[in-house]
């Protein structure tokens, strides 16, 4: 984290400087991700491991395919 903060906020300011970034569309992603973060989170707290490591293998898996059919 301490390396990829100081990277992102570089990068962000030098395409907001550029005028590639949509201020509206920004804050919906930035919403969304503290949002999705802390119900991630919380909801990670009562689910058991077993759960969480299905939940991630299946979502790997469907990547991975995404991934090979493009």
């Amino acid at each position: 984290l301490a390396t990829i903060i100081p990277t992102a906020i570089s990068g962000a300011a030098k395409h907001y400087s550029a005028g590639n970034v949509d201020l509206k569309v920004a804050l919906f992603i930035i919403l969304g991700s503290i949002t999705g973060g802390y119900l991630g989170a919380t909801l990670s707290q009562h689910l058991p491991a077993s759960v969480l490591r299905r939940v991630f293998g299946g979502f790997m898996i469907v990547m991975a395919i995404r991934m090979l059919a493009k």
